[in-house]
Order: C-alpha cells, then structure tokens, then sequence
C-alpha cells in the first residue's frame, strides 16, 4: 500500500512539474475585445450584456505605449434626454456600466498563468472600482467558472492563475474590468483616469533584449547598443504622443534626452531582426 501511495505521489509530482508557466506582460497593441454588462444604479440589478466597442468602454491605446481606462461616457452624450440612460432633465446618468477589456488567448488552457503590468496614474473617482483580471470560461462563455482579479493602485499589479484553474475551462480572457455610473464626457476631468504600461523589464528580460540602454534612469542622454543593425528609435510619451525618432543605421545609438521632461517615457527601438520596447526614467 505504501509502494502504490508513493507512485502515485511521484506521478502527481512529474505532472505538476510539466505545467507551463507563462507571464504575460500588458501589451497595448494586443487585440482587445469589449463587452458591456448593464446594470440599474445598484450596480446589482441586471438589465442586459452584449459586446461593445472597445474605444466607447472606454478604453483609449496609445499603440506600443499604455492603454487608458475611463468611465463610459457614450451611452450618456448619445442619449442626454433618454431617461433610459440619463436621470432628466439632464442629470447623472442612470446606469451601472461593467465594462470589460480583454484578450482571449486558448493557448493559456492548463498554463500558470501571470497577468502584469504597471499602473502609472489612478484619479479615478471613487464611484468607480477598476480591477486586472484572468477569467476562465467554459466553450460557448455560458458559465465563468474562474474570475481572478486584483485591483489597480499605483504600481506593478500581478494576477495569477493556476495550472488547475485554467485547465478547468476552455477560453482564457485577461484584461481589465471599470464598474461604475455612466457620465458625460464633458466631466472626464473630474472622474479622472488610470493610465498603465507595460511592466518594468526584468533583470532577466533585460539581458535577453537584443538593445542594450544605458544609464537608466538618466538626467540626460541615453546609449543604446546592441549586436544587430538599429534602424530606427522612436520615443514616446505616457499618453502614447511621439516626442522624438531616430535612424541611427548602426550598432551604437544615442536617445538625446537633453529636451525631454522628467518623468516616463518608451523607445520602441526597431532593429535589423527585430524590434522591442524598453522604458525610459528621465530624472
């Protein structure tokens, strides 16, 4: 009995073992679906779902940068008169919005999954809740059999999934989850915004990456060296605005920062065989 209790140990071991283990970092050029849950104010008294357009979620790509989350405001601004939609005469808006942003990914059934990024700016108002999830569905998305989710302060967020929660279902969705009243988008100013970015490169990631850049954070200049043809640099900053380009057409390169304010910014260095961007600290 003691013989058959260790195999099948062992067995259990060698199959844990084998489980892939694959940490996805935010990428706002990924293919981002949206879908819209409706509620009345309550945010608890369902009143229908459907997908939804990505842009009128909202949430705004700045391509290779960041991605925007903000309150949906296209429900309200379409229909100012509709009490459907808006408490009259033009008051609040008279819906709980669940708008979900996510990127299926199958090839993540039966992985470890990590779901990072780095949240740089979060003034959203406190009538919102905004969450980063790993959700796990079974095959035509009728049950949500795993919702994984951790809120989105300033700073690197993480969410996890096990082997054994992915392997339970068929589609994997990651992405980001704002719930809160519908507004007009003439007070965006006021329900504010959470900007996030890719996370910070890893010792690791950083001795992998074909470009090496150099000091970082700098008060100046960057260096950019790398063993493959550098074609071309472009910097830009947290709202996805293009702030300077290079074509170096050499090996070395330098990234002129003299101009540049302090605060975060990202080169998307293309290369001979391939591209990658790294962020950028200018103290």
């Amino acid at each position: 009995m003691k013989k058959i209790t260790l195999l099948f140990t062992i067995l259990m071991l060698c199959a844990t073992s084998g489980k892939a283990q694959t940490t996805i970092n935010l990428d706002p050029d990924a293919a981002w679906d949206g879908f819209m849950t409706v509620f009345e104010l309550n945010c608890s008294s369902f009143v229908f779902a459907q997908p939804w357009g990505v842009p009128d979620l909202i949430l705004e790509v700045a391509a290779s940068t960041s991605v925007t989350l903000r309150p949906n405001f296209n429900t309200y601004d379409d229909n100012p008169t509709d009490p459907f939609w808006v408490q009259q005469p033009s008051g609040p808006g008279n819906k709980c919005m669940q708008a979900a942003s996510s990127v299926l990914d199958n090839s993540l059934v039966g992985q470890d999954v990590t779901f990072t990024g780095e949240v740089t700016a979060n003034d959203l108002d406190g009538a919102y809740t905004a969450v980063a999830f790993i959700r796990v569905f079974n095959a035509d998305f009728s049950v949500l059999i795993h919702d994984i989710q951790q809120p989105l302060p300033v700073g690197t967020f993480t969410v996890n999934a096990s082997a054994v929660q992915t392997g339970s279902g068929v589609n994997i969705q990651y992405g980001f989850l704002v719930t809160g009243p519908n507004e007009t988008a003439a007070n965006s100013a006021t329900v504010g915004r959470i900007i996030i970015t890719p996370a910070a490169l890893s010792t690791v990631d950083s001795e992998i990456t074909p470009f090496k850049v150099f000091p970082n954070p700098s008060t100046g200049d960057w260096n950019v060296q790398s063993n493959q043809l550098i074609k071309s640099i472009e910097v830009y900053d947290l709202i996805g605005q293009r702030v300077n380009t290079f074509s170096p057409n050499a090996i070395n390169a330098t990234i002129n920062g003299g101009q540049l304010q302090t605060g975060m910014y990202f080169a998307k260095i293309q290369g001979e065989n391939g591209s990658d961007t790294i962020r950028l600290i200018k103290e």
